[in-house]
């Protein structure tokens, strides 16, 4: 709370890192002032706030009715910038519901179970927020695409070579006669 100066501490109970299938990554902490229990999530806009054929989105909760239709203004502005957008959602949980899940994650080893479980617990979020970046591509990129297509180039250059070559050896196949 940077208005009153405080500092917040937290326990990480639970951590799920981003993948590309989820498109999103969260967290179970607990507020160590006050003894409560979070849930921050963050992802791809079309995880958190928009719905899919299949699942409803994350958020669906907003803390006034203009906000909803504020955010969507900024995210097509920043979508038409070509921003990588992140949208930011929580929720408080009860101690006993972040005990039951932190115990049901930690016994999980099926891949659909832990799914089943997040879906759980990653819904009716409130949104807090959203963040938009400019994805520049990395070096190793640059560097990956230039060797691809100095290779390729390469390849075509050589077929070609050994096309003149060929036509050349005619050629003077010609001449002798």
């Amino acid at each position: 709370d940077y208005i009153n100066h405080n500092t917040f501490y937290f326990e990480i109970f639970i951590f799920i890192t981003f993948n590309s299938e989820r498109k999103r990554m969260t967290c179970l902490v607990k507020d160590i002032n006050n003894d409560k229990y979070y849930i921050f999530s963050k992802g791809s806009d079309s995880v958190m706030i928009s719905e899919a054929h299949d699942r409803k989105p994350l958020i669906t909760k907003f803390n006034y009715e203009q906000e909803k239709k504020n955010l969507e203004k900024i995210l097509e502005h920043f979508s038409k910038e070509g921003l990588r957008i992140l949208v930011m959602g929580y929720k408080e949980v009860s101690k006993e519901e972040a005990f039951n899940w932190k115990t049901q994650y930690e016994n999980t080893l099926s891949n659909t179970k832990k799914k089943e479980i997040y879906a759980d617990i990653e819904k009716d979020l409130i949104f807090c927020g959203c963040s938009a970046i400019e994805d520049k591509l990395q070096e190793e990129y640059y560097s990956a695409w230039d060797e691809e297509n100095n290779e390729e180039n390469n390849e075509e250059n050589n077929e070609e070579n050994n096309e003149e070559n060929k036509n050349v050896e005619e050629n003077k196949g010609n001449n002798i006669n």
